[in-house]
């Protein structure tokens, strides 16, 4: 309808991790570099809006839940033995919703985008210098959540 594709972080096949999406120009046939970005502009303001809007219908009608699954999401890092890729990913969304909403005061957008990128297979390996199987890998992670939120994320709850 608006010419453009949400998928996966990855691009075309991945799958939805984490409620991070890939937002793609669809028609670029007969269309300038600007008036293309342009339109995403206007469309990923839009999508920034209800967002927004979003998370305010969530502190409104169900904050006690909402805060309890940004405390928990908090928790589950600074604490798991072991975690996949994939509930990190999941866990740091919460942990990013709860940033948005203002409820975990001393944490910073740069820290979980710093988690989100030094947590893949290959920069895990990269830092142990071999391959790892699953398992390792899932402890490393977590290992390495633990000690960035150790240093950079102390959060002091409100309530």
């Amino acid at each position: 309808q608006v010419g453009l594709t949400f998928r996966g972080l990855y691009g075309e096949g991945s799958d939805v991790v984490g409620n991070f999406f890939q937002v793609s120009n669809q028609t670029t046939l007969g269309k300038s570099e600007e008036d293309l970005v342009d339109h995403l502009d206007k469309i990923v303001r839009q999508v920034i809006q209800y967002e927004m809007q979003a998370r305010q219908v969530l502190l409104r009608d169900a904050r006690g839940v909402t805060e309890d699954k940004i405390w928990r999401a908090y928790g589950l890092l600074r604490y798991a033995r072991a975690l996949s890729f994939e509930e990190l990913m999941n866990l740091l969304s919460g942990v990013r919703l709860g940033l948005s909403l203002k409820l975990l005061p001393g944490l910073r957008v740069y820290t979980l985008n710093k988690m989100m990128i030094f947590t893949q297979s290959a920069h895990l390996e990269q830092a142990v210098g071999r391959d790892l199987e699953s398992e390792e890998r899932d402890s490393h992670r977590a290992a390495y959540v633990r000690r960035i939120l150790t240093s950079e994320g102390d959060v002091t709850a409100n309530s």
